[in-house]
């Protein structure tokens, strides 16, 4: 009985669809399509304000920055953490109107790492294994050696274990990508390497070598490996035509994102801030905290109730308050 009611649950669970919201056909809202809300191009610098609209002194901004603890290189005043992630917040901290903001990651996002967010979605679920297709003769002209042996890599580990369910804060994954000089490696492989958006969920034996658990699927390194996909190859405005490539003349990228707004020390391949791929993570994990079940307002216009607070910018325009003076910044 016990294993009826078992199957019985598993056959009524539905998957998480992250179809892109601009690519269906039918009734699409209207704040969706207007010029702002497709328009993904980063505004004027950043102003930094507190929650009642006053500017931070640089003293506020270097005590409430402080407080976070954030990696060298992330200089927003902000820590958010994996639940509820304020859309009038994300946006300050992309660039974006709130509008653009949510367009951009329910289509945008959707459209390059669909596989990947499915994927972390689930928990590591290997029931979406299939996705990675076996045969991969049409794609491996395409890439680089270095990526052909990446991929070649993973499909060798297909029969692989799920490690135990755990979202991961982003600030954690900026971290551990600053500490461990495989997981770096590896990532700034994919930056340079990847043509094309390409899915790919990241054994452990591909960032320790020497683990017990060699086919275990390493959640960081595979939440790396699709985050960065953004900032590879997103644009800076819809085109529901686009064919997603690094090295397009056909359309405008979006990343890296320009000097004003936060940490912009390109330590990322030398191609993208920590503070860019930070932004990668959470836009990642907002495409999937917006497609959750429990979700109500996916299709209601975005309200602008949480102000954003800006960054804290010592090297470009303040003096370094007595109190933290010891400290060595990026």
């Amino acid at each position: 009985m016990a294993s009826t009611t078992s199957n019985a649950d598993e056959a009524s669970e539905q998957p998480i669809s992250f179809d892109p919201v601009l690519r269906r056909r039918g009734n699409i809202a209207p704040w969706r399509q207007t010029l702002q809300a497709t328009d993904y191009r980063v505004m004027g610098a950043a102003v930094c304000l507190s929650a009642d609209g006053v500017l931070l002194s640089p003293e506020e901004k270097a005590a409430l920055w402080c407080s976070f603890n954030h990696p060298p290189g992330i200089l927003v005043l902000h820590r958010w953490r994996n639940g509820r992630l304020p859309i009038s917040q994300l946006a300050g901290y992309n660039g974006m109107y709130g509008d653009a903001l949510v367009n951009f990651t329910d289509t945008v996002v959707c459209d390059i790492i669909p596989q990947g967010l499915l994927f972390v979605a689930s928990k590591y679920n290997l029931a979406v294994k299939p996705l990675l297709p076996r045969d991969i003769s049409n794609i491996l002209p395409g890439l680089s050696t270095d990526m052909a042996t990446l991929y070649t890599d993973i499909l060798s580990r297909w029969d692989v274990s799920a490690p135990a369910p755990r979202m991961i804060g982003p600030t954690e994954l900026v971290l551990e990508y600053t500490r461990s000089h495989t997981l770096k490696s590896l990532i700034d492989t994919i930056v340079d390497s990847l043509t094309v958006p390409t899915f790919l969920p990241i054994t452990r034996n591909m960032i320790i070598k020497t683990d017990d658990e060699q086919d275990i699927i390493d959640a960081p390194a595979t939440i790396l490996a699709h985050a960065i996909q953004i900032l590879l190859f997103a644009p800076t405005r819809w085109n529901p035509d686009i064919v997603y490539r690094r090295n397009s003349s056909e359309y405008t990228h979006r990343y890296p994102t320009p000097a004003g707004h936060g940490g912009n020390i390109r330590t990322v391949a030398g191609k993208y801030s920590l503070e860019d791929l930070h932004r990668s993570i959470l836009l990642m994990y907002l495409a999937i905290f917006r497609r959750k079940s429990d979700f109500r307002g996916f299709d209601r216009h975005p309200s602008q109730l949480e102000a954003f607070l800006g960054y804290f910018d010592i090297p470009a325009r303040e003096p370094i308050p007595d109190s933290i003076s010891t400290y060595t910044y990026p």
